[in-house]
């Protein structure tokens, strides 16, 4: 085992693989050994052509960065990293805790501690030195570039050589490299795909994204104002009339309480008994004087308070990057690996934009290249019939997926007395109706096989599909639900037995193996087929990155994987072969899903476009080529 770190000039916007200065490495005996950026090509070539496991600490990042310094050692980078070569003790770390179920609370509660200093005294008890004062060398070995080793301060060479010492030391403590877990080597592997997206990052159309923030801005202060003369709110000091507000929350309860007294609905409250003030909750009365559609706002006071938190969500979470991509690309920091085996996405949070327009389209694709993208067709429902052939060994979700059938639309077929092709004319015509039943099925065949109650199915609906239905409308719902799919009785009582004796289970996840611990029932159901969708969706993005950068033969090649959206993955191409390039885009995850479940047929379907909208087609010239979308 060889551990090794870099250290480079400081992160910067657009940055996200700075030059190196230096590499450090271990061998476990001797001394740690360090070279400056002229030497250490030499050394890095070496490495890539031992035989021994090379380990680091939030690995990604540097192999990125060497790959970035020696682009012609790329190739042996990804050949290590599809021969197991790699590990990294950031990616084992956030497995072993899956894996004991301790890493959803300490996630959630900023406590995940995964850093070195952090790993480091968790399992060697020991506080590495350097990592904080003012005048630290961790920010400044720019100073240092091209300096002669022989000239550097002892503290620098101390500093540097200590964390490849450190790594090896924790990689040793934990057991590596034999150690590793279940789809770890494959989890380090997607790791590196995914830095390298945020590397290339996303840019943005400067003139748009200085109207969304006027626009927003104007909403902001028009709402305030609209609630100030209400009395919702008030100057927080009362010397500066003028200043900033608070909001007056008496006087919004009360309203809540009115409100939803008069429609004969039950005031939904906080844990400590108060009425509730969430978005939610005051998005789910009716509008006054107008309704809340075109960006405007009707004349309930509950629903501009609502709407206020949208546009201040949106300053605060995505204006500044927004700025920053006009410049430079945004760099999201992504997360690569939680408990469900998903990513998340954060500084910004891609992966929760808003849905309305604004945010989104102000990303654009660089000049000469377009956005490529490709989503699974009913993603988690070919996953959750996969689950259930391969538990049960019969699914009536699977035998509707594999007849070419809509479940959605079945299901809203069913409950208002048409036919399935009836309600597919109906739907086809814009038919009301037929719209909303069909969303409505779709909460019920999400949420429903993730062990939903009725109670978190009303929530479910109504914040994830803009859905109303009463308790009542989800017990008869999942009775239907559960009549069309008799296996789910089998699925839910599996579930239980695993969960009965404890409250928690540890499941082992179909097609990768790896394990989740700590999962009580709702999480038990979900992990199943939510587990393989993320594994089927990281694999064909890992898939679509070795195309785009090193097979030159492949339609793909010279594109960039930009987002991986769940079960969508977009990628930036240049703009002739751009038709090609997502054509292939959406045969590899096809590829990929038909390993993952190959009893259903998964089908994804590509588009293009220039900026990035919600609920982009594909659009075909007269020739049948694809060509880029655009809102109508």
């Amino acid at each position: 085992m060889i551990a090794f770190d870099t250290e480079t000039h400081l992160i910067t916007p657009g940055d996200l693989a700075p030059p190196m200065v230096c590499l450090t490495w271990w061998t476990g005996e001797g001394e740690g050994r360090i070279a400056t950026r002229d030497e250490a090509g030499d050394v890095w070539r070496w490495m890539l052509g031992t035989s021994e496991i090379l380990v680091g600490h939030n690995l990604a990042f540097d192999t990125a960065v060497l790959a970035a310094e020696y682009p012609d050692t790329l190739p042996a980078i990804w050949e290590r990293y599809e021969e197991g070569g790699f590990q990294c003790t950031y990616i084992h770390d956030v497995m072993s805790k899956i894996a004991d179920g301790s890493f959803q609370l300490k996630y959630k509660t900023r406590q995940l501690g995964a850093s070195l200093s952090a790993q480091v005294w968790d399992h060697l008890q020991e506080k590495v030195e350097g990592k904080s004062g003012e005048d630290i060398w961790r920010l400044r070995y720019h100073e240092l570039d091209g300096m002669p080793l022989e000239e550097w301060p002892q503290e620098a060479i101390d500093y540097a050589i200590g964390d490849a010492v450190y790594t090896y030391r924790l990689a040793a403590k934990r057991g590596l490299p034999d150690a590793a877990l279940p789809d770890e080597l494959r989890q380090t592997h997607y790791h590196f795909a995914l830095h390298l997206s945020a590397v290339w990052g996303l840019r943005t159309d400067g003139p748009r994204v200085a109207e969304l923030e006027r626009s927003l801005q104007a909403r902001v202060a028009l709402a305030n104002r609209t609630l100030r003369e209400r009395g919702y709110k008030s100057p927080k000091r009362k010397r500066e009339p003028d200043g900033d507000l608070k909001l007056n929350t008496k006087v919004v309860q009360r309203e809540v309480s009115l409100q939803y007294g008069e429609l004969g609905w039950t005031v939904p409250m906080t844990p400590s008994g108060k009425p509730s003030r969430s978005k939610a909750n005051l998005k789910q009365l009716p509008c006054r004087g107008g309704t809340c559609e075109g960006g405007t706002w009707c004349d309930n006071p509950l629903h501009i308070l609502a709407m206020i938190s949208e546009d201040e969500g949106e300053l605060s979470k995505y204006i500044e990057h927004l700025k920053t991509g006009v410049d430079h690309a945004i760099n999201p920091r992504i997360m690569p690996l939680v408990a469900t085996g998903r990513t998340s996405y954060s500084n910004p949070p891609l992966q929760q934009l808003p849905r309305r327009p604004g945010v989104r389209e102000c990303i654009v694709a660089r000049p000469g290249r377009v956005f490529c993208g490709a989503d699974y067709s009913s993603h988690e429902l070919v996953t959750f019939a996969q689950v259930l052939l391969d538990l049960f060994g019969r699914s009536s979700l699977a035998d509707e997926l594999r007849a070419g059938v809509d479940p959605l639309l079945a299901g809203a077929a069913e409950r208002l007395g048409l036919t399935y092709d009836e309600a597919a004319e109906r739907l086809a015509a814009g038919e009301a109706r037929v719209k909303k039943e069909r969303q409505a099925q779709k909460a019920v065949e999400y949420g429903y096989p993730g062990g939903l109650g009725t109670q978190t199915m009303v929530q479910y609906a109504r914040d994830t599909f803009g859905i109303v239905m009463s308790e009542g409308e989800a017990r008869r719902y999942k009775r239907d639900w559960q009549r069309r799919r008799p296996e789910t009785y089998s699925w839910f009582e599996l579930i239980g037995d695993l969960t009965q004796e404890t409250g928690e289970c540890t499941v082992v996840q179909p097609w990768s193996g790896r394990v989740r611990g700590g999962c009580i029932f709702t999480s038990a159901c979900n992990t199943h087929f939510q587990g393989l969708a993320a594994d089927m969706a990281k694999q064909a993005f890992l898939r679509v990155t070795r195309e785009c950068l090193l097979e030159p033969q492949s339609p793909l090649y010279r594109s960039r994987p930009v987002l991986l959206m769940h079960d969508e993955i977009i990628i930036e191409a240049p703009e002739e072969g751009a038709a090609e390039a997502a054509e292939r885009l959406a045969e590899v995850m096809m590829l990929v899903g038909s390993k993952a479940c190959p009893d259903i047929p998964v089908k994804a379907d590509p588009y293009m476009m220039r900026r990035w909208y919600k609920g982009a087609e594909a659009v075909r010239d007269a020739y049948g080529r694809l060509i880029p979308w655009e809102p109508k």
